[in-house]
């Protein structure tokens, strides 16, 4: 298969996911049992609007710069977690694209979406279970992995260290809203509510905390502007037990510590406004905190406890100045973009700061 068949196969397989009315797309928004189909269908259209044939070829064509007498991958293993689409459309187009043959194992989270794709891309692509997989990352010449970090790691250890290997592990994002006025417009608001909505906030794409360069009275104007967005969402999925002890054990810390703390008393979502202090995430659910930083330059100190673990930022307050760019993409990101696009990752995105395609090549030098 040539380079543009392949290009044009993968597209054409991503666009059945976009077209409402697709099997492929009604099968999975119907059968998925980490969110409800509408939030489903929402997440697929926001995070693959730029996965069409243009930007497939746009990526190829940039890594083709890096990959001039690579030699590219025959056999690629690629290891599956978690629940979302997008990375595991992601994880598998990097080896596919480069013309091996993929060796799926699918998460075990989630069959389902795997096997659609591998279905809709009609060969090249192999989806297994934990069983039958044996073996497969001993003869496979590049390997990619989904997952958290302890997963990535033991899978690491299971690759011949000389094997090209992408490892995505956990990761996490932020909103950024850079001033008075920009924290009290009612479309930044808008656009970090869908930040943090979005697949029920379960990616590495998904903010679990929104800084705010401005007065806690800055942060708390934007957290009841984000509220009233959160207000109009449909319910989401029940988390495992676990989660949702931890949501609500948080919330009443924030609540006995005199935090500000909005959000229905059945948790299915929450913001608690706090003021400077270190980054602490949340659970997830739709739980976010809205933190006040007087200035700019706390944001290391701020970011610190996930120093390697940031994806992506975005921005609400035009382009960042190079200091606070180069600072961010230290802590990890990848990604720094206007708020509400965190979920639409083009084709091009160096995913964890790498080249997705040249990074799965070898070289030799000869002579």
């Amino acid at each position: 298969m040539t380079d543009h068949a392949r290009i044009h196969r993968l597209a054409e397989a991503v666009r059945c996911f976009l077209t409402p009315g697709d099997a492929y797309r009604e099968q999975l928004c119907a059968e998925t049992e980490a969110m409800s189909a509408d939030t489903m269908a929402a997440g697929l259209d926001a995070s693959l609007a730029n996965w069409d044939e243009t930007g497939i070829a746009a990526l190829c064509s940039e890594e083709a710069l890096y990959m001039q007498d690579g030699v590219k991958p025959e056999l690629a293993a690629v290891v599956l977690g978690g629940v979302l689409p997008p990375s595991h459309i992601q994880a598998i187009a990097y080896p596919y694209l480069l013309g091996a043959e993929v060796i799926v194992k699918h998460s075990s989270a989630d069959p389902l979406f795997p096997n659609l794709l591998a279905n809709a891309l009609g060969d090249g692509v192999t989806v297994m279970g934990r069983l039958g997989f044996g073996g497969v990352l001993s003869r496979a010449d590049a390997v990619v992995a989904v997952g958290d970090d302890d997963s990535i790691l033991a899978i690491q250890r299971e690759v011949a260290v000389a094997t090209p290997f992408l490892g995505f592990g956990h990761r996490t994002a932020i909103d950024l809203v850079c001033g008075s006025i920009l924290a009290r417009s009612p479309s930044v608001a808008a656009e970090v509510a869908k930040d943090i909505s979005l697949f029920d906030q379960l990616g590495c794409l998904s903010p679990r905390e929104v800084l705010v360069i401005g007065t806690p009275e800055d942060a708390a104007i934007l957290a009841q502007g984000i509220a009233e967005h959160m207000e109009d969402l449909l319910p989401r999925r029940i988390l495992n037990i676990s989660i949702e002890a931890a949501i609500r054990g948080t919330r009443e810390v924030a609540r006995a510590m005199g935090r500000v703390v909005l959000g229905p008393e059945d948790l299915q979502w929450g913001i608690t406004v706090e003021e400077e202090g270190q980054w602490t995430g949340t659970p997830g659910g739709r739980q976010v905190i809205v933190r006040s930083l007087s200035k700019l330059g706390h944001i290391p100190d701020a970011l610190a406890p996930i120093q390697g673990h940031l994806s992506a930022v975005g921005v609400a307050g035009g382009d960042l100045d190079p200091a606070t760019q180069r600072s961010l993409i230290r802590l990890g990101a990848s990604r720094i973009v206007p708020v509400g696009t965190l979920q639409a990752a083009p084709p091009t995105w160096p995913h964890d700061g790498r080249r997705p395609l040249a990074s799965l090549c070898r070289w030799c030098g000869l002579g």
